[in-house]
């Protein structure tokens, strides 16, 4: 696996904040596009199987509209079922995005590297981007608070989704 160089990490550089949530034996997963932490630009919506959940990424990526723009995925262990697999190498390389994979609450003592805003930290993991370029992607994409923002609104439309699918 190769490091990207990102030219730079811009102000309304384009991520892809992802969370998902299981219904019954199915996960639906949940991409917001963001610029930076200052606009949604889009959302989209896949559906997976079982647990790993890598290849409907790839699927939801790959057939994106904003796949062209999106400069980096951004992933939380928070914000998938718990026995949710995903393979941040395989989602890489098959998309060529680099991919960043938060790691908080009870999971960051296994994360190879640590982002400290403020009085918190959270541990995270990159493939495809340095870990100096990711920390800037993350400060970027997380305006004033520790969570991207494209995170955060991804899991509250997936909220609402799951809350309309089961009823």
């Amino acid at each position: 696996m190769t490091t990207q160089r990102l030219r730079s990490v811009k102000r309304e550089i384009r991520v892809l904040g992802v969370a998902a949530g299981r219904v019954g034996e199915d996960s639906i997963i949940v991409g917001v596009v963001y610029r930076g932490s200052r606009w949604l630009d889009g959302v989209m919506k896949a559906a997976a199987r079982g647990a790993d959940l890598t290849d409907a990424l790839i699927g939801m990526v790959k057939g994106s509209p904003h796949s062209g723009q999106i400069r980096v995925i951004l992933l939380s262990r928070d914000k998938m079922p718990p026995d949710a697999v995903v393979s941040i190498e395989r989602l890489h390389a098959e998309t060529d995005k680099p991919t960043i994979m938060l790691h908080t609450k009870g999971s960051s003592e296994n994360a190879p590297f640590t982002w400290r805003r403020g009085g918190e930290s959270v541990g995270f993991s990159a493939v495809g981007v340095s870990r100096w370029t990711a920390e800037e992607v993350l400060q970027t994409a997380s305006g004033g608070s520790l969570v991207p923002e494209a995170l955060r609104v991804a899991d509250m439309t997936l909220s609402a989704l799951l809350a309309t699918e089961q009823t």
